[in-house]
């Protein structure tokens, strides 16, 4: 059993360094309980628009806000212990769930919530292939925008009001 458990997506390669530097960050870094890498596209975009990118340089802690964008399901990390004690990821949310996407962002929220720290490590990288046409980037929006709403009401039905505020941000962009 691994202390540390990663993710990323099937559509997604990872730099040689990746897993030693998600690593040596939550050894160096006990107070927090997960980390999101840098996604950077592998390839250009045939639709012109960029999927699930994140190319900040900058390393970055959060604590207490939930309302804020520390990245993607597409190069993630948390502590086993961490992911039991919430539960684990809710399973209708994300690929193969009911409302396709938004696992990242609940659990982001989740840790956050409970009083967890999370790192945003730009030196933990992840490529994630930009190969959608236009009908399939039209496709995947529309799963997004299924999954947050869904998230964020559910916030909002477990007396969390900062759902609201998040879903309003989110249709605002």
């Amino acid at each position: 059993d691994a202390d540390v458990i990663a993710f990323t997506d099937d559509d997604c390669r990872v730099d040689i360094f990746w897993a030693a530097n998600l690593a040596e960050e939550l050894e160096r870094h006990p107070e927090a309980s997960g980390l999101f890498g840098r996604v950077l596209p592998d390839g250009p975009s045939i639709s012109g628009i960029y999927l699930a990118v994140k190319e900040d340089p900058m390393r970055v802690e959060y604590a207490g806000n939930v309302d804020v964008y520390a990245g993607h399901g597409a190069n993630m990390a948390f502590r086993r212990a961490v992911l039991e004690e919430l539960g684990g990821f809710d399973e209708a949310l994300g690929a193969g769930g009911e409302l396709y996407s938004c696992e990242d962002i609940d659990i982001r929220v989740r840790v956050l919530d409970r009083g967890h720290r999370l790192i945003y490590l730009p030196t933990a990288i992840a490529y994630h292939k930009q190969e959608r046409t236009w009908s399939a980037v039209r496709s995947v929006q529309k799963s997004y925008a299924k999954g947050v709403g869904a998230c964020y009401v559910k916030y909002m039905r477990c007396g969390r009001f900062y759902g609201l505020k998040m879903l309003l941000r989110w249709f605002l962009n």
